[in-house]
């Protein structure tokens, strides 16, 4: 390759060592092989399907881990189950982290991974290989007569409609992804007679209404529908019949019925959960199942009104709830913290959503926090019990003061020990906050804050850093230039160090 000089050359080559790698001389014997080895010295064949299933996503793509293991389960990769019934979930991120050990996976973030160009190809050769000894095939164009094919992946096609008799011949399909097409309106009724199917995803769509023929796929495990037009009504009709459900996201669709709350309740399989709600005393249902609290991954709660203050506290026994949304709230001023005596007791007094919970709050599941538009809210200062949380965003509320005030800390320090905040934080955003003054009232360390994004915060002229904070990366300021020419730094050592 040392004669090629011109950038034109080199981007032919690439382009044919990605297209053609196998066609190499010795690329086979030299690259391949040696790299079979890492794949062959796999614990089990349960890990190399796993990992040959990941050449199915695009070139150089993150891959959502979750997404990824969802995908597994609904192959039938993974069949562990526990007394917590997310043993095969657990099985999944086991078997991650066996192919990030290998080498086989590149870890991007906390919740994605990638597959170098070069494995991959190998993962392709494999595949191929494979192929010439059974009868199965990777790709066949023509007609979709596919009486043995079971994994369809037409995510991100910029389809519109899907024929009637389209999935006729599909009947052993077990994995249908038509997630990210969002144009498509509708799906045909014949759907319902993919009654092995085990895993569907049809977020960020366009579809509005669900075929009741839905209810008819009695084998499905993973329902994916965040994003979409549908109603809680189209759910309340198929759910029903999707007994073996383990994994239901319906993060867009507007929960507000108790009903609803009842048919979720009554999956026995169940253990992910995301939705969006309306309504203060559906929620005030939701906390009072055991169930739900326990398989509540993603919340949203949008809209909820005639609260003055509400009792974040009753989020605590959400053990697994790690995504945590509050938008357009229009009357809450204070999130408060209930320090009542040890002990769990739920009392409702006239407001519908004032619970008390007796009991330390901790907020330990917790990883990202999204508040915009609370526009009488005036501080955040529960998040001193989310020590784990790495994204918070805040933003729209026009009477936010501080992010966690000296009183609150002091407060909080008082009913017990507890550790700085923000010690995972790796992204924080802050914008149209008029008069936001603090947001912490000490300098902190940081170690992990990557991103500070402060935007159309006026008041906001010191920020909590020295110039030991983010000693361990580099850490990037956004906002505009003369806000940032304007802060007034502790001393002159960190104005240096975050200027650079």
């Amino acid at each position: 390759m040392a004669y090629k000089q011109t950038p034109k050359a080199w981007k032919h080559a690439i382009k044919v060592v990605k297209s053609y790698a196998v066609r190499f001389p010795s690329m086979e014997t030299k690259v391949f092989h040696p790299l079979h080895l890492s794949y062959d010295s796999l614990p089990s064949d349960t890990v190399r399907s796993c990992f040959l299933y990941c050449f199915l996503y695009p070139e150089d793509s993150f891959i959502p881990i979750e997404d990824l293991i969802n995908k597994w389960i609904g192959e039938g990769f993974l069949n562990e189950w526990d007394d917590n019934e997310d043993g095969a979930e657990n099985q999944g991120y086991d078997i991650i982290d066996t192919l990030l050990q290998a080498c086989l996976l590149e870890k991007v973030s906390s919740d994605t991974v990638k597959m170098h160009d070069v494995i991959r190809e190998m993962a392709l050769w494999i595949g191929r290989e494979y192929e010439k000894q059974t009868d199965k095939f990777l790709v066949r164009a023509g007609k979709p007569t596919c009486s043995k094919l079971t994994t369809l992946l037409l995510n991100e096609n910029r389809l519109k409609k899907i024929s009637s008799g389209f999935f006729q011949s599909m009947r052993a399909l077990k994995v249908l992804d038509l997630s990210t097409n969002k144009f498509l309106g509708a799906l045909p009724l014949e759907i319902g007679e993919l009654t092995s199917l085990q895993y569907l995803n049809i977020s960020h769509t366009w579809i509005s209404r669900l075929p009741v023929q839905l209810q008819n796929l009695v084998n499905l495990k993973i329902l994916d529908m965040e994003d979409t037009k549908c109603d809680q009504t189209s759910i309340l009709q198929m759910i029903a019949g999707l007994s073996f459900l383990q994994v239901l996201k319906i993060n867009g669709v507007v929960i507000d019925n108790e009903a609803m709350v009842e048919k979720l309740d009554a999956l026995k399989f169940l253990y992910y959960l995301t939705m969006t709600m309306t309504s203060a005393s559906v929620f005030q249902r939701l906390i009072k199942c055991d169930k739900l609290q326990s398989c509540t991954r993603r919340l949203h709660l949008l809209r909820f009104s005639c609260c003055i203050t509400f009792n974040i506290s009753s989020l605590q026994y959400m053990k697994c709830l790690n995504s945590l949304f509050v938008l357009c709230w229009d009357d809450c001023e204070d999130w408060e913290i209930d320090w009542s005596v040890e002990g769990k007791e739920i009392e409702t007094s006239n407001n519908p959503i004032d619970f008390h919970i007796r009991n330390r709050p901790c907020f330990h599941s917790l990883r990202r926090v999204f508040i915009d538009n609370c526009k009488r809210l005036k501080n955040a200062k529960w998040i001193l019990f989310a020590p784990n949380i790495e994204s918070l965003s805040i933003s729209s509320c026009e009477n936010m003061e501080e992010v966690i005030s000296a009183g609150a800390w002091m407060e909080a320090a008082e009913k017990g020990k507890i550790p700085k905040p923000f010690a995972k934080l790796n992204h924080l955003m802050l914008g149209r906050l008029p008069k936001l003054k603090s947001i912490y009232h000490n300098p902190l360390p940081f170690p992990c804050l990557v991103v500070l994004d402060v935007r159309e915060c006026p008041e906001l002229k010191k920020l909590p850093l020295n110039s030991d904070s983010a000693k361990e990366h580099r850490t990037t300021i956004y906002g505009a230039r003369d806000w940032f020419d304007k802060l007034e730094w502790l001393d002159e050592a960190t104005r240096n160090a975050f200027r650079q």
